[in-house]
């Protein structure tokens, strides 16, 4: 039988969620549990051969996009405790590649039961700045 989940996040994305909306919530649309396939995808022969299967069956944590375009800026991923089991680390080495190869930037942050908005901020912009991605401020 089907139950409704009641919120969208779970308890450590609702922690990193108001913090990370704090730090650049004016900046850049904050998108929650993004499936991979809606961020990157591949050919329909790829497609049907199960690399889309691949890419459909995961999802990011947040997604950061530019207010106007939608483009995508950075993909966030938290790493809790389970991101140490082997099934996962798989998993997370695929993401990190898929992204790599199609331009898509990616941090990782460790899953704390609290975050500093500041130091979010200050790991994300960093970040950026050193892909060379245009970081002036806009409102």
């Amino acid at each position: 039988m089907y139950q409704n989940r009641l919120t969208l996040l779970s308890r450590g994305e609702a922690a990193f969620f108001g913090p990370l909306s704090r730090a650049l919530g004016s900046r850049f649309l904050i998108m929650c549990k993004v499936r991979l396939a809606d961020v990157i995808t591949c050919t329909d022969g790829e497609w049907r051969r199960g690399l889309g299967r691949a890419i459909a069956q995961k999802h990011l944590d947040f997604v950061l996009c530019d207010r106007t375009t939608t483009r995508f800026v950075l993909a966030i991923e938290l790493d809790d405790r389970t991101h140490e089991r082997p099934d996962r680390r798989r998993r997370d080495y695929f993401v990190n590649q898929v992204l790599a190869q199609t331009g898509v930037r990616l941090i990782r942050f460790r899953a704390r039961s609290r975050y500093s908005a500041t130091a979010i901020y200050e790991d994300i912009m960093s970040l950026l700045r050193t892909q060379d991605y245009e970081v002036s401020s806009r409102n």
